[in-house]
């Protein structure tokens, strides 16, 4: 079984408060939380106060592909995100989350 380890964070701050940073709902372009991801990333870890469904999105602006869905419950999920990747985030619904904060690990071989 493969050892994982946390090879990235969000670009600072590491923990997005939404208060200030907020998320945008689905009808506008996704937030981007990491310009360049620095290693492959197999898995992610999620802290959320929020509890609010957000979509995690791969690719140039423009071009953002739905890698999977956070929210209520979810602590894990698989992913296959390559190293340099462009990570960003948007609400599932069309309302924004403009609250809570949320923090994401991402995980990878060292």
């Amino acid at each position: 079984m493969r050892s994982l380890k946390i090879v990235d964070y969000f670009d600072t701050p590491e923990v997005l408060d939404a208060s200030i940073t907020t998320i945008p709902g689905n009808a506008s372009s996704p937030l981007q939380v990491i310009a360049s991801l620095a290693k492959t990333s197999y898995q992610l870890v999620i802290a959320d106060s929020a509890q609010q469904m957000v979509g995690v999105y791969k690719g140039l602006p423009g071009q953002e592909q739905l890698e999977c869905i956070i929210g209520p419950g979810v602590r894990e999920v698989d992913v296959s995100l390559h190293r340099g990747t462009r990570i960003s985030l948007r609400s599932m619904t069309p309302d924004p989350v403009n609250y809570g904060q949320l923090c994401v690990q991402f995980l990878g071989d060292t």
